[in-house]
């Protein structure tokens, strides 16, 4: 799993922040570089799934915009990592620019959304609502729903 120094640094989450502007600004080429995990990830999974500050997030989906689109093997891409682990700031600056990474759905048919609602914490609960104001999320979800129980 160790991957390139950023990475590393996405791991530390919000402790890290420095380390990872700092890479970010220097050697942004890091950002396409996936980690040698059987996942395949590239550091903005791991700074989705490790809770980097909105500061760091938004500065690597700024230099390699790209990156919030790729999912990694086993079907996540960074919004459900960060969903998933009710990390609101990054899920803050991945919306900014991926607003329909929302409703994408993983290799397991869940979506962002659908990772949000499985956790329990207050955060979880904030990303929730945070998901459902974005532009058409709140009737997708809702049309989404009505197929479900129809079946």
């Amino acid at each position: 799993m160790p991957g390139n120094d950023l990475h590393a640094a996405f791991r530390e989450g919000m402790a890290g922040e420095a380390t990872q502007l700092s890479l970010i600004a220097s050697s942004p080429q890091m950002l396409e570089e996936e980690d040698d995990s059987w996942e395949g990830w590239l550091p903005l999974h791991n700074a989705s799934r490790w809770g980097a500050s909105k500061s760091a997030v938004s500065a690597a989906v700024k230099a390699y915009p790209e990156g919030a689109k790729v999912a990694s093997k086993g079907g996540y891409e960074p919004l459900h990592l960060c969903c998933m682990g009710g990390h609101v700031e990054a899920v803050e600056a991945i919306v900014a620019v991926y607003p329909e990474g929302v409703l994408k759905q993983d290799s397991h048919g869940r979506t962002p959304l659908d990772e949000a609602r499985e956790g329990s914490s207050p955060a979880h609960e904030a990303i929730v609502q945070l998901l459902l104001e974005l532009p058409g999320v709140a009737a997708a979800d809702e049309a989404e729903e009505a197929l479900r129980a129809a079946r």
